[in-house]
This record gives structure tokens, sequence and C-alpha cells, in this order.
């Protein structure tokens, strides 16, 4: 299943660039990472920084937007175990039917499997420099991505936490939607004129 993420906006982050002379704000940009994020499992895309602003608007734009194979589990709508099928898999097993779904290993459920499948989003402010500094984290679940073309308003926390109980950092709007994907072979013609004297050079063209 492949799925598009665009960031829209964001509102209410906190100002990481204190100025003296100028108000006091940051400089805000987006980062996509398919699973929890590490120095292994690299960000998958990064939206361009909003300057000078605690309210950026990205309003879905090409860099703000991000589009990627969601696995599942072939012949359903559960995420894949060990073994499975990705998105890209083909539906049914042999003779049409449809493949048993692969068996988690002990201790592991659907539910650990979806959220190591999670997108997180993380907020940063991009300083020239120096380190860019944290202004949030919120995590797009594997169910989310699944669920069907949506709007949705995330709450952005501490990323060092996983549940915190303190107040958001920000919130970030996001818009989920699906993208169809299909594939064309061409594997011959037959019957065709001759018009290079006795052959042809043929060419298709598919729109």
């Amino acid at each position: 299943l492949w799925v598009e993420v665009s960031a829209v906006r964001a509102w209410g982050l906190r100002a990481a660039d204190i100025g003296v002379l100028s108000k006091s704000a940051s400089d805000p940009y987006v980062e996509w990472t398919l699973g929890e994020p590490s120095k292994e499992n690299k960000p998958m895309h990064r939206s361009k920084p909003k300057s000078g602003t605690l309210n950026p608007e990205w309003c879905g734009s090409d860099d703000a937007t991000v589009c990627f194979e969601v696995p599942v589990r072939p012949g359903s709508n559960l995420p894949p175990g060990p073994g499975g099928g990705g998105g890209g898999a083909a539906l049914g097993g042999e003779d049409g039917e449809e493949p048993e779904a692969p068996e988690l290993p002990e201790g592991v459920s659907a539910d650990d499997v979806a959220t190591a499948l999670s997108v997180h989003l993380d907020v940063w402010d991009s300083d020239v420099g120096t380190g860019d500094d944290h202004l949030g984290r919120a995590v797009l679940d594997w169910h989310a991505l699944v669920r069907g073309p949506q709007v949705l308003v995330l709450a952005l926390g501490d990323r060092r936490e996983e549940v915190s109980h303190k107040p958001p950092t920000g919130y970030l709007e996001v818009r989920v939607r699906w993208l169809a994907k299909a594939r064309l072979d061409l594997l011959g013609a037959c019957g065709l004129d001759a018009r290079d004297g006795a052959t042809s050079d043929p060419l298709a063209r598919v729109r």
C-alpha cells in the first residue's frame, strides 16, 4: 500500500531562537522517519525550514510531502509478521488461495509490529553553525496510515519520553492519502503497417 503524508501546518511551537533586538522565534522544519529514529535508521525526508515563525505553514507543498510503501500482510489489512510479504506483494497464494498469515514470535503482538512500522514526525528548529533544536515529536502509527485519506492534528511532545503527562510542545497538522500504483507491461504487437518500406520502427506511448 502506497501512502502520501504531507505536513500542512504547525502552531504553538516554542521559540528556540531568543532575540535581543528582534522577536524570539524559530525556523521550523519537519523530518519523517519510518520506525524509531536512530543512528542506523535515518530520516527518509525533511522539509525546507520556515524562517522566523512559531506557526509555520507548508500547505502540503512538494518539499513537505513524502510518499512511501506501507507493508501489509498479503490478503488482509494487518501488519506483516516475520517472513510475511510487504505492500508490494501479490495478493493470494497458489491457485488463488489466500496465503496463511505468518506466525509472530512469542510475546510479540500485531500491535508491536504496527508500532515498529509507525512514522515519526519530528519538528526541528534550523540553526546555522550550531546543532538544530528539537521542537517536538508526533507519531503516526501504522493503523492511521492504512485507515484511509484523512487530515489529522497531532500533539507534539518530547522525543525522550514515550508517554508524557506534560502539556504538548505544539501541534502538527498532517494529511494522509492513499496513492494508486499500477504496472503496465507491453508484451508485443502484431499486424502493424509497414511505414519504412517493408518494415517499421514501432514505439508505444502511454498516457
